[in-house]
């Protein structure tokens, strides 16, 4: 399945969130991106009909934005009514997916009914959900990251297969629920192995499961020690 990432933002080059998934995505993946900022800048009215060519091509079509006050950038609103919104020649787009890679600033506790912002991040990026249904479109769930700036060089490894896993598969799965399902695909493997081997493989096994079980808690350290400096 072929992925293009619409990359909405009015300075790529000074972002280091969208520096970092760019580099990220292009190191580990085959997908296409597209800079519709610098795009914009050099020409206000996209071509329909080039961008209709181009976007028949692919198959998962993901819009990677930051959240500007609670929306994305202006030049992602301007290609959808220039390339989107008059109707005609669109058929080709239904049966693709839509993602969304989305970069906020603030934690996550902040999107919440409770929280500071009064409203979730699925509230905010609902208008893509029906924009996808009106197309015909299968919606795949947001890929949300919270406060880059803030993650440690751990945290942003994690991140960086966590994203390509998103381009690659459109799952919003997590490094925890990949080693959670490479684990337990290996506890079903039938392997016929000698008594000696099966202690081996047993063994390879529970120190997966120990490494596993060692970075959730020190996730969960982590998680306490913030929650305990807000």
């Amino acid at each position: 399945m072929k992925t293009i990432i619409y990359l909405a933002h009015d300075d790529l080059a000074s972002s280091s969130s969208q520096q970092f998934l760019v580099a990220s995505g292009r190191h580990l993946t085959e997908a296409t991106y597209v800079d519709l900022g610098a795009q914009w800048q050099a020409d206000p009215t996209f071509d329909r009909s080039e961008e209709l060519d181009r976007l028949a091509q692919y198959d998962r079509v993901i819009f990677q934005f930051p959240l500007y006050w609670y929306q994305a950038p202006a030049v992602l609103k301007v290609w959808i009514d220039q390339v989107l919104d008059q109707g005609t020649g669109l058929g080709f787009i239904a049966g693709k997916e839509l993602g969304l890679v989305v970069i906020a600033g603030a934690p996550a506790r902040n999107y919440q009914l409770a929280g500071r912002e009064g409203v979730t991040v699925s509230d905010l990026l609902s208008p893509y959900y029906a924009l996808s249904r009106y197309l015909g479109m299968r919606f795949l769930e947001p890929f949300t990251i919270f406060q880059f700036a803030y993650l440690s060089e751990a945290e942003k490894m994690r991140l960086m297969y966590d994203y390509a896993l998103y381009l690659k598969t459109g799952e919003a799965r997590r490094f925890n629920d990949l080693q959670d399902m490479i684990i337990q695909a290996l506890q079903d493997l039938d392997l016929n192995l000698s008594p000696v081997d099966q202690v081996v493989f047993d063994q390879f096994v529970m120190a997966l499961e120990d490494q596993a079980q060692s970075l959730k808690d020190y996730q969960a350290v982590d998680q306490w020690e913030e929650d305990r400096n807000v």
